[in-house]
């Protein structure tokens, strides 16, 4: 059984107000849409750490290729001033041709960090918990529900979490896995729990 971390609302008010987050879809699809984003992560690995692959073969064999044709050779030809500059060229344009694929290189093996990275945020506990079924955390009944409504001025405003009326010193359950980042008076919301 999870034990849920326990605080007590103080003060006159007998309002606890909880902030939620403004977009929780559907506990079952959220699931399905998490376990689809894993699997585009997956594969989005795979073929990025495929086109890497490839990529150093490619760069493996243009080294290759620029060796072959920088290797000294022998004969009158090789020395005469138009096959220096030939090669004085070639060289220069190899040396690009290499720097270009290492940039790309690079650019590859940052881009499959960043997806192992993303996988990797996707399937900690955190996330796991957040999909959990969220309970009431106090015993009690709502009073505010949460988003848009119309203020006693005739205002249209938005509400950001939702009121529940309880007792004063009524033990707040935490609606999900998380830690607790201030309770106290908000002006506007009385005693408040944010998570």
């Amino acid at each position: 059984m999870r034990s849920w971390p326990r605080v007590v609302v103080h003060g006159a008010s007998a309002f606890a107000v909880v902030l939620l987050l403004a977009t929780l879809p559907a506990f079952g699809d959220a699931r399905d849409q998490r376990d689809q984003r894993i699997a585009t992560l997956d594969k989005t690995v795979e073929i990025v750490d495929e086109k890497r692959t490839e990529r150093q073969a490619d760069l493996r064999q243009t080294v290759t290729r620029v060796y072959r044709l920088l290797r000294p050779r022998r004969g009158l030809r090789w020395t005469q001033p138009d096959s220096v500059r030939a090669r004085t060229w070639r060289r220069a344009w190899l040396g690009k041709v290499l720097a270009i694929k290492k940039v790309e290189l690079a650019a590859l093996v940052e881009e499959l960090e960043l997806v192992r990275r993303n996988r990797l945020f996707e399937t900690r506990p955190v996330a796991r918990h957040q999909l959990s079924r969220l309970i009431r955390p106090v015993a009690g009944r709502l009073t505010r529900e949460f988003g848009a409504y119309r203020h006693r001025s005739g205002a249209r405003l938005v509400r950001r979490g939702i009121e529940l009326a309880t007792r004063p010193g009524e033990p707040v359950r935490a609606p999900m896995a998380g830690i607790v980042d201030y309770v106290g008076e908000v002006r506007g919301l009385g005693a408040t729990v944010l998570l």
